[in-house]
């Protein structure tokens, strides 16, 4: 089941894990993070499920790491459906999850990185182990996840610095 499911989220002068869940980690109408440490890790579907704003303050750090091991259709580390706002001094790593990095899942939905935001999203759409995804002829041990790539998928708009 989901560690969080809907709603609105704000963190303040926070640290807060999301760990080992089957379903989502953080699922979220609204997400936003000020001077928190955010560590969402080896949850089954999205590690962080945004419907709507997303936003993280320049003091703010986010590790979404190992996510999507029990992955469904159109699951991401993180997955923006509204608009996101990556804030310049911020330290976001996305890496070595099952599934893509980032996925913007709709027209709609918009992601800006400032420029100074420290963004990694590394070694996403890594290849099942036996131990994590479905054991189907489709997607036994040494088979991906996911069809449409590991690092960002994306329907909307995503700006980053030059």
């Amino acid at each position: 089941s989901n560690a969080s499911n809907g709603g609105d989220d704000i963190f303040k002068n926070s640290t807060v894990i999301y760990k080992n869940n089957a379903g989502h980690g953080l699922s979220a109408t609204d997400l936003k993070v000020y001077s928190s440490i955010l560590d969402i890790e080896d949850n089954g579907y999205c590690g962080i499920s945004a419907a709507g704003e997303l936003f993280i303050d320049k003091k703010s750090d986010l590790i979404v790491s190992a996510n999507g091991w029990n992955n469904l259709s159109g699951q991401a580390a993180l997955r923006l459906s509204g608009e996101g706002k990556i804030e310049s001094g911020s330290k976001v790593k996305i890496d070595g999850n099952y599934c893509s990095g980032i996925y913007l899942n709709k027209k709609s939905a918009s992601l800006t990185v400032e420029p100074g935001a420290l963004l990694s999203v590394t070694e996403n759409g890594k290849m099942t182990d036996g131990d994590h995804g479905y054991t189907t002829p489709t997607a036994s041990s040494g088979s991906m996840l996911v069809k449409s790539g590991g690092g960002i998928l994306n329907m909307g708009t995503a700006v980053f610095p030059e």
